[in-house]
């Protein structure tokens, strides 16, 4: 009577073929894992963004800054190894000083006034693109808009206030600065801190140098 033999070539395609299973389901089940945490840490993220943005439009509404208009982001660039604590965050001020049109809100480039003022709480400042303000005139201190700016016969730059020609020596000077102003810093945390108190590090972070920038 003849027996069944079990081929050897068989049975490692069995074993091969239940292996590549079980690596599949492991890497499967890795998988629904790594993707839970990162759609949770989005989650996450998406509400720390929100409250964020909330607290930021408070702490940005004073009458006093006036000159421009802001907007505000937080990123968080570091989690903890679970995915769901942020060790730390990028916050970023964009600042708008003028309007659609490219008129501007004050009269004068605040450049320094916003860079000193943030640069003072370890904020990186930096401008982009060219607001037009006008022309100052040496002899008034007035700023004479572009459009109102006068010419003598000789082509030279005239205030239509008091005057005053340009000269070499005492010219009508093109008043420019940045049309947006942005600040980054980079806040570290412990990763143990409750929303309260990530909401109120943000908070005193902004706070501190836009009241001296409004003068408060």
């Amino acid at each position: 009577m003849s027996g069944y033999v079990k081929s050897p070539e068989r049975g490692d395609a069995r074993g091969d073929a239940y292996e590549e299973e079980r690596k599949i389901e492991e890497e499967d089940e890795e998988y629904k894992i790594c993707r839970e945490i990162i759609d949770q840490s989005t989650e996450a993220n998406k509400e720390y963004r929100e409250a964020y943005e909330l607290y930021l439009s408070k702490v940005v509404d004073y009458e006093a800054i006036k000159w421009g208009t802001f907007s505000g982001s937080v990123n968080i660039s570091k989690w903890d190894k679970s995915g769901f604590r942020p060790l730390e965050v990028i916050i970023t001020l964009e600042y708008k000083t003028g309007d659609a049109t490219n008129i501007p809100y004050a009269d004068h480039p605040v450049d320094k006034e916003f860079s000193n003022a943030l640069r003072k709480y370890g904020w990186r400042v930096e401008g982009r693109g060219t607001m037009i303000y006008g022309y100052r005139c040496w002899r008034c201190g007035k700023l004479i808009p572009e459009d109102k700016l006068q010419y003598d016969q000789n082509g030279r730059r005239k205030c239509p206030e008091c005057g005053a020609t340009s000269t070499r020596s005492r010219q009508i000077r093109l008043v420019k600065g940045s049309k947006w102003l942005y600040a980054y810093k980079k806040v570290r945390l412990s990763g143990s801190e409750g929303r309260e108190q990530l909401r109120e590090i943000m908070i005193q972070n902004v706070r501190q140098p836009l009241c001296e920038f409004a003068g408060k």
